[in-house]
Formats: structure tokens, C-alpha cells, sequence
């Protein structure tokens, strides 16, 4: 879910140090840079043609088990904590407090469909989600 529905989907911007040249395009010291992570983790040649869809069973091997992290992830199976030397620093600390917060959920609570007038299950919409707020 942490590539497929991003918190911020645009990064944490970040400045140039030093002049630099990527691509043989000229990066003066000083500019900002903001990487879009919403077309990192959607990339169809790491992802699939499905990309955009909800599909957890991507990151299983044929026998079911979790297989090895997707090529250019860094092991995580997503870029959302970054890349590089600029990769965040507390990725292992939010992804401890999300499976605890995840299992406690789990636990505690019984999540089952809404149900329609007739009391039959409403199919959830994984498309449906709000684009607009604090950090959209």
C-alpha cells in the first residue's frame, strides 16, 4: 500500500550541493529538486502493465512466499522512503510501527464490506480515494 497510495507523492524536495551533470543535462548548485514518487513506484517496467492496481500477490513466488525484493527497490518492493543517500532514515522504524499498527488493527477489529439495503456486501472500490487535502 506504501507504493501504491502515496503520502506524499511528489517526495521531500531536496537542493543541489553542487553543480552536476545527469543525462548531459546541467544541474546548477542550488536547484531544487523534487522527485516524482508517484511515477517511480507506478514504473510498468518494474511493476507490470498493472501497476496501478491494488495486487499484493506481486511481491509472492510461485509457491506463495515473499519473494525477493522487485529490481531497483532497494529491497523495500517500493521507492516511497526514497533512494540513494537520500533514502529516509527512519524507513526502519516506520515500517516496525506500521505492522505493529497493522497487526493491532488486525486484532482488534472486524473489517468486513458495507452492506447494501438488501444486506448484501457492497464491493469495496479500490479506485475511490480523495486526491485533494493537506499533502495532495
Amino acid at each position: 500500500t506504501l507504493r501504491w497510495r502515496h503520502v506524499i507523492p511528489l517526495g521531500v524536495p531536496h537542493v543541489v550541493t553542487r553543480d552536476d551533470w545527469y543525462e548531459g543535462l546541467y544541474i546548477p548548485k542550488g536547484a531544487l529538486c523534487i522527485t516524482n514518487m508517484w511515477e517511480c513506484n507506478g514504473d510498468r517496467t518494474i511493476y507490470g502493465n498493472d501497476a496501478d492496481r491494488f495486487s499484493p500477490s506481486r511481491h509472492l513466488d510461485a509457491n506463495g512466499m515473499l519473494a525477493d525484493a522487485l529490481a531497483d527497490t532497494h529491497d523495500e518492493g517500493h521507492v516511497s522512503f526514497g533512494f540513494g543517500r537520500r533514502a529516509c532514515i527512519g524507513k526502519h522504524i516506520a515500517n516496525n510501527s506500521l505492522l505493529i499498527n497493522v497487526a493491532m488493527l488486525l486484532w482488534a477489529i472486524d473489517i468486513q464490506p458495507a452492506l447494501d439495503q438488501d444486506g448484501k456486501p457492497i464491493p469495496v472500490d479500490s479506485d475511490g480515494w480523495v486526491d485533494e487535502g493537506f499533502v495532495m
